[in-house]
């Protein structure tokens, strides 16, 4: 009964700490949540870019939606370099990081070539 008991409660711990992060090393959990911290805010800040007149249909917008896309892909590069320069991520977690990274960097530059860097040709060149 004791073992059962032990059991359940390991169990009981193991759900409040996340199943998800249990046998990751801190470092991996912590650049886990910081990648998906950034894609809140970067979806928030998309989703909210409006012009001076509140419009988010127009060059203005459109130019901070690049910015913003340009600097999340400068933040993504960044932490790559930082979690193959420090220590604390097995080898096998920074394999699953950085792709994820260079997955979501390309998809980003994608949206750039396709999109972002077109902002001119769409929407005139605001002069």
């Amino acid at each position: 009964m004791k073992s059962k008991l032990f059991l359940v409660g390991l169990f009981t711990f193991f759900i409040s700490c996340g199943l998800e992060d249990a046998g990751k090393s801190q470092c991996a959990i912590d650049v886990e949540d910081t990648l998906d911290s950034w894609q809140t805010t970067y979806n928030i800040q998309m989703t909210e870019a409006v012009d001076s007149e509140g419009n988010s249909q127009s060059l203005e917008a459109c130019l901070i939606r690049k910015g913003l896309t340009e600097e999340y892909i400068q933040s993504l590069k960044n932490r790559r370099g930082w979690l193959n320069s420090n220590g604390g991520c097995t080898a096998d977690e920074k394999s699953t990081l950085n792709s994820r990274i260079n997955n979501r960097v390309q998809e980003l530059e994608e949206d750039m070539e396709s999109t972002w860097n077109r902002c001119e040709e769409v929407y005139g060149s605001g002069g």
